[in-house]
């Protein structure tokens, strides 16, 4: 994420309903380990929460290598939550749609 290894802590317990989690700069959440709620079956999955501040301090470079490496690695994204300030209004629906076509299969 552009910080060192040793900015990350580990938290008491994970979000949501995961059982393990560590925290890092600017609000940035890992969180896995535990039983799903619904099945009762060992999760095999995490969550990463990359608030705005941690997705500053990392910046466009290395969140491209962060989203490659997580691809590569077979992650899979089950939902994203995008929140974006264009005061300047660069960025239009369309184009966000257009970024995406193709690539949310």
């Amino acid at each position: 994420m552009g910080v060192e290894y040793a900015d990350w802590f580990m938290l008491k317990t994970g979000i949501s309903d995961y059982v393990m989690g560590q925290g890092g700069p600017g609000g940035a959440k890992l969180s896995w380990g535990g039983n799903d709620q619904q099945t009762g079956e060992e999760r095999t999955d995490s969550h990463l929460d990359l608030p705005g501040q941690a997705c500053t301090i990392m910046g466009e470079q290395r969140m491209m290598r962060l989203l490659k490496t997580l691809s590569d690695a077979g992650s899979v994204a089950t939902r994203v939550d995008i929140a974006i300030d264009d005061y300047v209004r660069r960025v239009g629906v369309l184009d966000v749609m257009e970024s995406l076509d193709g690539q949310m299969r």
